[in-house]
């Protein structure tokens, strides 16, 4: 009996075993996706996508340009993904009514869960998104001015503070508190105290660049990150503040948010708490005009989106922007020299009005986007239905297409040096077309709707504290302002700096 069984166990193992090998060699002969070029592990398994992307070291979108210019513009990177790099095809998937829907799997946060961020189809997620698109707008942020320049004083009163007493900054860390708490009240009205921890380390800041690590696991192994996730928020907030920090962070601000739009959903309509939040469409749609109608769930998650996007976005420019300029001082002395003319002294603001008419500081806030990137995640794709051909070539249905910020923002025949930070190359005569190709904020209906309100930010922060301050490194290397793909690049170091208060 115990031979029949071990037997029976053989040859399950063999037909496993066999099995796996006819699926591989069904990927690299038969499948559709066979005539596209790429490396062979590649096409057999993630394996070859998981080696760089969990490692800790370079992503594999550092290594994609290297991929193109061996095998073309269209690369197998995945058994199931082609990436592409030409942009032609870049505006024919990223364009407004897209019919190309994003992939569940990548966008699959369970905090997002409900956000029109995890819609896939551009056209589903429209109406739940116009509800804060005018929240965004460009009038609507100028008329935030009060509200960025109070956080500054606050920003920059501590940085004069540490200059005082000779003490060393995390300046990274300190974006993240400006950006955060910028838009934390922006949007709900309400602090969550960025700005008042002592050197600029709140704990939800700390936690969730601390998670940061661990992003990519969740893109390869979605089922069991979805479990994970599920599990460690169902125990008790003690054991997953004793083991989970971030996770117990995250839901912190989760509660947070749940509170406040059950608030603002009981209040009157016409309140100041309803009129003043960028929810007050959401909570009072016209039905008669079709405005979408949100669950308290949706909004919720919409909160937690709003929270997370509006803050290391604009915190990373800042921080690949300044160490730029750290690294060559007479980019800092240029831009200081020409904000002087509008900032007389150290002690004063600018309108945003006035420093959106300095062309340097246009220009070193456009190459810190391009550099920083927005995303640097390879933003994946659904090939519709009917297919679609893409640089010469035909792609069949259901195909995930994949694309890089880091490949088209670093792309030499655009950029040239892509790889130096260059303010001067946003001030020649073909400005219009590296405006035209620079995709931090990414194109079409699924772009950010917070470009206006980060534009604010990197204008008013880089402006008053070049003014301000002169900056020394305090012991910050390369290899710490190296960057892993967690969706957003993830610095491996911190920004380490000591200020000097200028007259």
């Amino acid at each position: 009996m115990a031979l029949v069984s071990l037997l029976l166990i053989e040859q399950i193992l063999l037909l496993a075993g066999l099995l796996i090998v006819v699926k591989y060699l069904y990927r690299v002969t038969l499948d559709p996706l066979a005539r596209f070029p790429g490396p062979k592990l590649a096409a057999l398994t993630s394996l070859y996508a998981m080696s760089y992307d969990l490692s800790g070291h370079d992503p594999l979108v550092k290594h994609l340009k290297t991929l193109h210019d061996k095998y073309g513009p269209i690369v197998r990177v995945r058994s199931n993904e082609l990436h592409i790099f030409d942009w032609k095809a870049y505006y024919t998937v990223f364009k407004q009514g897209s019919d190309f829907d994003r992939l569940t799997e990548f966008y699959n946060s369970p905090q997002f869960d409900g956000s029109f961020l995890n819609i896939p189809n551009a056209r589903v997620a429209k109406p739940h998104r116009d509800l804060f698109v005018q929240a965004f707008s460009k009038a609507a942020i100028n008329n935030l001015e009060p509200l960025i320049h109070e956080k500054q004083v606050i920003f920059l009163a501590k940085l004069n503070e540490a200059a005082t007493k000779d003490r060393s900054v995390g300046l990274d860390l300190a974006f993240n508190c400006l950006t955060g708490e910028t838009v934390i009240h922006y949007c709900y009205q309400m602090s969550l105290g960025l700005l008042d921890e002592p050197n600029f380390r709140p704990r939800l800041v700390v936690d969730i660049h601390g998670f940061a690590p661990f992003v990519a696991f969740f893109w390869y192994f979605p089922v069991i990150g979805g479990m994970l996730n599920n599990l460690i928020f169902s125990l008790p907030d003690g054991i997953i503040d004793k083991f989970f920090p971030a996770a117990m962070s995250i839901k912190a601000v989760e509660d947070q948010c749940a509170s406040l739009i059950n608030s603002l959903s009981k209040a009157p309509p016409d309140s100041e708490e309803v009129q003043s939040s960028i929810f007050r469409q959401a909570l009072n749609p016209n039905k008669e005009k079709g405005q979408y109608v949100a669950l308290q769930k949706e909004l919720t998650a919409d909160a937690i989106l709003m929270l997370l996007a509006g803050t290391d976005t604009t915190a990373h420019a800042l921080t690949f922007g300044v160490w730029a300029m750290i690294k060559q001082p007479r980019m800092w002395t240029k831009l200081r020299e020409e904000i002087s003319t509008v900032l007389n002294d150290t002690q004063t603001l600018s309108s945003l009005k006035s420093l959106e008419t300095l062309p340097y500081l246009r220009a070193v806030v456009k190459e810190s986007l391009r550099v920083s990137l927005g995303t640097s995640a390879r933003l994946a794709r659904v090939v519709p239905s009917a297919g679609v051909t893409l640089c010469g070539r035909r792609i069949p249905a259901n195909t995930h297409i994949s694309f890089s910020h880091y490949v088209y923002n670093y792309d030499p025949s655009i950029f040239e040096d892509p790889h130096t930070f260059n303010p001067d190359r946003w001030l020649g005569p073909d400005v219009a077309t590296l405006d035209s190709h620079m995709i931090s904020f990414s194109r079409g209906s699924r772009s950010c709707i917070g470009v206006n309100l980060a534009y604010a930010e990197l204008y008013t922060t880089f402006a008053h504290l070049v003014r301000r301050f002169d900056l020394v490194n305090d012991g910050t290397t390369d290899e710490d302002m190296d960057w892993i793909d967690t969706f957003v690049p993830s610095f491996k170091g911190r920004l380490r700096v000591k200020l000097l208060a200028v007259e």
